[in-house]
């Protein structure tokens, strides 16, 4: 989820929970909501310890509590207020995180270091440019208002934006389970999210030794599937020699394009391969990172008459939808 929502969301919560006179805890709570990103900042010792990893131990309730004891007690040291109920704020902004990053499709694992096991909802994608533009309006309608309009006016438009969320999810989270039940019919399993909560992508995944097939179909709740199926299969198991048709690019490219970007292994993969030249281009991407009709992936160049590799990280325009 992007940062504003982060923000914004416990903003709402703390403002209702303690009073919008209590202006240091609902700071606190809002500050809190954006902490476990700072993970981002600790990259360099993701080789040493794999725990600090985007989306790693901070995005954790045992993460986030260290973090919220650590922050409320730096905040009595600077500001006026009681030091749990600075604990409490910041505890909330921490968990509201968890909560808004589990309910898309980027995983986190809630209860590390005592288990590994992943949370993800798959009820929105986790950078919706929608719900991005609307935080970002909202947070700004009140950075507007605050002391220009009766403090009624400003109240009004904080329960507005915290009722506008609520309505949000419960719609993604409705349509996430009336999916749900198209997922069973079709024996697939897992569903990838798109801005659209109305339009969605079922996924089939079967993996058989290093051989790797997915098929996508794509569906509008309440209508029939929509649109042909899509499918991807890979065998990497042949690694030498000249490369003579798009499969055969796609073969050879798969397992150093998942090394390349490590964020893919777990993710659904897909590849567009065409021929340029002397070349094949294929660019692997996972439909979990769409942003509008661009996603981050991988461009490999295969050359056609050695196999030779060359790789890029990119961020294109993929014609999947």
């Amino acid at each position: 989820m992007d940062l504003f929502t982060h923000i914004l969301f416990p903003y709402t919560i703390a403002f209702g929970l303690f009073g919008q006179s209590a202006t240091n805890y609902i700071a606190a709570a809002a500050l809190g909501g954006g902490l476990p990103d700072a993970d981002i900042l600790l990259y360099p010792l993701t080789k040493i310890f794999p725990r600090f990893k985007h989306h790693g131990i901070t995005h954790s309730i045992i993460g986030v509590t260290v973090f919220s004891l650590i922050m409320a007690f730096l905040a009595v040291c600077i500001s006026v207020g009681d030091y749990f109920l600075f604990f409490v704020a910041f505890e909330i902004g921490g968990l509201t995180h968890l909560a808004l990053d589990g309910f898309t499709n980027f995983s986190i694992p809630p209860f590390s270091p005592l288990s590994e096991r992943q949370l993800h909802a798959d009820a929105d994608v986790a950078v919706n440019l929608v719900v991005t533009a609307g935080s970002i309006s909202a947070f700004f309608i009140l950075l507007f208002e605050k002391g220009s309009v009766p403090m009624a006016v400003w109240t009004y438009t904080v329960w507005t934006i915290f009722a506008a969320y609520i309505c949000y999810f419960s719609v993604r989270g409705i349509m996430r389970l009336r999916v749900n039940i198209r997922v069973k019919t079709l024996h697939a399993n897992g569903v990838i999210p798109t801005i659209n909560p109305l339009i969605w992508l079922i996924v089939k995944e079967i993996r058989a030794g290093k051989s790797y097939t997915i098929k996508y179909w794509k569906y509008h709740v309440g209508h029939k599937l929509s649109g042909k199926t899509s499918m991807l299969h890979v065998n990497p198991n042949r690694i030498t020699g000249p490369v003579k048709t798009t499969q055969e690019a796609i073969n050879r490219s798969y397992d150093t394009a998942v090394k390349h970007m490590p964020f893919m292994r777990d993710a659904y993969k897909f590849a567009q391969a065409t021929l340029e030249g002397k070349e094949y281009r294929v660019y692997w991407f996972s439909p979990e990172f769409i942003v509008g009709e661009r996603t981050f992936g991988v461009t490999v160049h295969v050359n056609r008459n050695n196999g030779a590799l060359r790789l890029k990280r990119s961020f294109e325009k993929v014609h999947f939808l």
